[in-house]
């Protein structure tokens, strides 16, 4: 006569250590995954940050190289702008850039009068005139605090950056200072300073 052996499982106090044990481990993981992508989303901003900020300067610096004269026009809202070299738009102007702090100042556009724009003289010439001009016009997608304002960036009218900027200026030393602040979508921003020599271009 055989004997029947007693079958063997689990019970329920071991099913249900099993449980947590198991969720802790899961909730756990997730938290670790979850930091990560954070941090690589993070790490990836910073990067897009950086490239667009390259792209600013280098075509700021690429047209100041080339260009035999800047207008540079300036205000704290775009109901004021005011040239801070003393040109008015499409004709510029000799004037001399008084050195101070414009704290409450931010960069509206800067006009690159190359060469062969400078001496044209003939009204068929004046029809063909294109000015070289970098824009920058406020974004009105958020709110803005008036020393936070927040602008979009173009090139000949063509977006430059899909990230929003400011640029605040200073002169001296007959230099034109730009401190550039470049926004992220979260609260990450990349900040840069610039200097254009002004003797030579105005």
């Amino acid at each position: 006569m055989q004997v029947k052996k007693k079958q063997e499982g689990m019970t329920l106090l071991e099913v249900m250590v099993t449980l947590v044990l198991s969720s802790l481990f899961f909730g756990c993981a997730l938290q670790f995954m979850g930091t990560g992508t954070k941090f690589y989303v993070k790490i990836k901003e910073k990067q897009d940050l950086r490239f667009a900020m390259n792209q600013v300067v280098r075509m700021i610096e690429e047209q100041y190289e080339e260009a035999e004269h800047l207008c540079i026009y300036i205000g704290q809202s775009i109901n004021n702008v005011k040239s801070l070299s003393g040109c008015m738009y499409d004709k510029h102007s000799t004037k001399s850039v008084i050195e101070t702090d414009y704290i409450d100042y931010f960069l509206y556009d800067i006009d690159y009068y190359m060469p062969y724009e400078m001496y044209k003289t003939d009204k068929d010439d004046e029809k063909e005139r294109i000015i070289t001009r970098i824009s920058l016009r406020e974004s009105l997608e958020k709110k803005q605090e008036n020393n936070n304002k927040r602008f979009k960036i173009s090139f000949q009218n063509q977006a430059v950056i899909n990230e929003e900027l400011n640029i605040k200026i200073n002169v001296k030393d007959n230099y034109l200072i730009l401190n550039i602040t470049l926004f992220g979508e979260s609260d990450i921003c990349l900040e840069e300073q610039l200097k254009l020599d002004l003797r030579y271009k105005l």
